[in-house]
């Protein structure tokens, strides 16, 4: 995973990140929906980035978005199919 992880369970203010759309619903499939349907399946996961590690910048107070790095997302204590934690890689992603 690169960059934050926008989250509307948290915040009701609309979506911010999707890719696709569901073809039940008709609604943008959330980078949380992802999340969601894949890590379970992973033998690992990265977070590469601060972004993705920590929410960086984006996951400051008052951020509308809900914004958080993957492990804060998935919990801290989550482990992949595999058994491994998620592996974070802080820095720039660029």
């Amino acid at each position: 995973m690169e960059g934050s992880i926008p989250n509307e369970k948290i915040k009701a203010e609309g979506y911010w990140a999707a890719v696709g759309t569901n073809p039940d619903t008709g609604q943008p499939i959330t980078t949380c929906e992802w999340i969601d349907r894949l890590a379970p399946k992973a033998l690992v996961v990265i977070g590469a980035g601060t972004c993705a590690t920590y929410g960086g910048i984006h996951a400051m107070a008052g951020n509308p978005t809900g914004a958080m790095g993957l492990a804060d997302y998935l919990g801290w204590d989550w482990r992949s199919k595999a058994g491994l934690p998620i592996v974070n890689v802080p820095g720039t992603a660029r």
